[in-house]
């Protein structure tokens, strides 16, 4: 009944939770890279839901690459 409703078929039910994971995943690997920053896990993955994933990364390898030359 649900899927007549939302006019969802059997590639879409694949898909979107294929999607959720991949997105699930990506959040989780940007959350353990910058977990040892100022911003810690659940700020850089707060920072990965605010801008962008890619943005997120290269704001988290910049203040890495900071403190590691200091």
């Amino acid at each position: 009944m649900l899927m007549m409703f939302l006019n969802l078929g059997p590639g879409e039910i694949i898909i979107i939770p294929l999607l959720c994971l991949l997105i699930f995943f990506i959040f989780e690997r940007i959350g353990n890279y910058g977990k040892d920053t100022a911003l810690g896990y659940w700020g850089s993955i707060l920072l990965a839901v605010t801008v962008s994933p890619v943005a997120a990364f290269l704001i988290i390898l910049f203040i890495k690459g900071r403190r590691d030359s200091v």
